[in-house]
């Protein structure tokens, strides 16, 4: 795994050790991780009871809103079959991901469809 450092366009590798001999903190590239892997995983069994990207046609306010509502459970001890804290975290990154399209749009910004990124 390869992890590009968008301050610097550095590439580091699983150590945290840049071609450039920089460092970078591996407890962040395990963080960066297990949030990708708990999003990965929600959205691919998201796809057994929602079409295919429907999320993409719901407001950021109300992607927000239900991560709100993700984390009051959790708060609260209210358990449910969902994992609170994986579904909080999707429902945040759906919204970033169309944050970054609206702010893209015309810009030549937005993210690729081949790779995922800007």
């Amino acid at each position: 795994m390869t992890i590009m450092c968008v301050r610097e366009q550095c590439q580091y590798d699983r150590n945290g050790v840049c071609n450039n001999e920089c460092l970078i903190n591996p407890v962040y590239i395990k963080l960066a991780q297990i949030a990708y892997d708990a999003v990965l995983q929600t959205m691919q069994e998201g796809e057994q009871t929602h079409p295919l990207d429907e999320w993409q046609d719901v407001s950021i306010g109300d992607h927000i809103g239900h991560a709100f509502d993700h984390i009051e459970k959790y708060s609260l001890g209210i358990s449910t079959a969902e994992d609170h804290i994986a579904h909080c975290l999707t429902r945040l990154a759906m919204a970033r991901y169309l944050e970054a399209e609206q702010a893209g749009k015309g810009k030549g910004n937005e993210i690729s469809q081949e790779t995922g990124s800007y």
